[in-house]
């Protein structure tokens, strides 16, 4: 066999260099003195890849709403043993030990901590992470003010949480005749009929997180001479 690449033996009996890959190696060395003797030894050489912890980013949180997200690592030897070790996780998260951060978040804002993975064999690596818990998105319009056909109508859709900016859209059914409903949530024209339509609104935030709300939009015939 042969010492992992990297790596070489001196004449005073030293192994020294960077290894550059991982495995179990096994080589034979041999010691011979000034006389000519010589004697023979097997090793081997077990080498692992460095632990590291390979999550990057954490996913937004939504209060209220259950959470969860995995850490992953690799390198080292497991299994592997989580620890959050400074600060605090957003208030109703936990992590276990196995790397699963889960829960309840209970409010918004942003959580920066640490986390610290260590391995069975006590090798151990930190890294900081930050999570933002937001509000879930809402539509907050209770109902549409009615229209009156001949008569301009302009009312503006209410959200509130997710990320801004909101779009808005019709999904199912259509705006009376005459309306129209721009991505920024304006209902605006003049109505040409009376009817009542069931119409849903959608919102939808920056990251696609959707709300959605069905309406009852009455619209009556103008006073006519």
């Amino acid at each position: 066999g042969s010492m992992p690449t990297g790596l070489s033996l001196t004449q005073m009996g030293l192994v020294r260099g960077v290894p550059t890959e991982s495995g179990v190696f096994s080589f034979t060395v041999r010691l011979e003195d000034d006389r000519g003797e010589a004697t023979e030894a097997d090793f081997t050489m077990l080498l692992f890849d460095p632990l590291v912890i390979d999550t990057t980013n954490l996913p937004v949180a939504t209060v209220g709403y259950a959470y969860a997200a995995d850490l992953q690592a690799s390198g080292g030897t497991g299994p592997y043993t989580w620890i959050v070790t400074t600060d605090v996780l957003p208030d109703g998260l936990n992590v276990d030990p196995t790397g699963t951060i889960s829960g309840i978040p209970g409010r918004s804002g942003t959580t920066a901590f640490t986390v610290r993975l260590e391995d069975a064999e006590g090798r151990s690596v930190e890294r900081g992470y930050s999570v933002e818990a937001i509000n879930p998105l809402v539509i907050i319009t209770p109902s549409l003010p009615g229209g009156t056909t001949g008569v301009d109508y302009s009312f503006t859709m209410a959200g509130s949480g997710g990320r801004p900016p909101h779009t808005w859209s019709v999904p199912s059914g259509s705006l009376p005749p005459g309306l129209e409903m721009s991505v920024d949530g304006l209902i605006t024209g003049t109505p040409t009929v009376a009817t009542s339509p069931t119409v849903v609104v959608r919102v939808t935030d920056v990251d696609g997180r959707v709300a959605a709300f069905p309406y009852v939009f009455l619209v009556v015939s103008g006073t006519t001479r």
